[in-house]
């Protein structure tokens, strides 16, 4: 996020209405003209996605987010079922 410095941005995690959000937020101040930028964000993460252990990362203007699958969703999920 150019121009906002990683001092100044928020991410965080929002539960609402039974659904986890991904919330990005900051605020920057051009400083020659002094005019004010500001970026707010939301991004639905399914529940396949293990939000304790979401990383970010500022470098060089971007912010590189990772946000890994829960061990049980990489786990084959395939079941037989009996026939009577």
């Amino acid at each position: 996020i150019l121009g906002i410095d990683k001092k100044d941005l928020l991410i965080t995690v929002k539960p609402e209405k039974g659904r986890n959000y991904l919330v990005i937020s900051g605020k920057t101040v051009d400083e020659v003209t002094g005019k004010e930028y500001s970026i707010n964000s939301r991004f639905h993460i399914s529940d396949d996605f293990d939000t304790n252990k979401i990383e970010a990362e500022a470098k060089n203007g971007l912010v590189y987010i990772t946000i890994p699958f829960k061990k049980e969703t990489l786990e084959d999920k395939t079941k037989t079922i009996n026939v009577k």
